[in-house]
């Protein structure tokens, strides 16, 4: 996706160019960038020009649309993977669940215009509401302690 979004202003951008840059065994990139189209992330340039461009700008498209749309749903019901002898850890399962709704979150605000400019001293904090608020950077950070 940052491929496509750095070198979109040069035309769209052919599978084989990102296959040979990356390593990427180009059928399987194919199938990859399909579902990326099928979700209306990306849009299929044909003819001689033809490839692969974003379907919207960068600054619309969030990680989390990305991953989701190659993965599937973020946040699923860990559940049967916490099972025990007919018991569930239940608080484990419910640390589990907040960390991935933290971390979806965090992937919610943040887009592939950021990632393709990435600025070291930002951090997006799981509390901020709206990508519209001010990032904190890790200059304001301090350890916490270890009890």
């Amino acid at each position: 996706m940052g491929y496509i979004a750095r070198h979109m202003p040069l035309g769209a951008v052919v599978a084989k160019r990102i296959a040979d840059e990356y390593a990427i065994p180009q059928g399987y990139l194919l199938k990859v960038l399909q579902q990326l189209v099928r979700s209306q992330i990306l849009d299929s340039v044909r003819g001689p020009q033809g490839g692969f461009v974003l379907a919207r700008p960068a600054q619309e498209i969030s990680v989390l649309d990305i991953i989701e749309a190659i993965e599937g749903a973020f946040i699923t019901d860990s559940g049967e993977l916490l099972q025990k002898n007919g018991h569930y850890f239940q608080g484990l399962k419910e640390v589990l669940f907040q960390a991935s709704r933290d971390a979806a979150r965090i992937l919610r605000l943040t887009t592939l215009a950021d990632i393709i400019a990435p600025r070291s001293d930002m951090v997006i904090s799981p509390t901020m509401a709206s990508p519209s608020q001010t990032p904190f950077t890790t200059a304001n950070l301090s350890p916490e302690p270890i009890s």
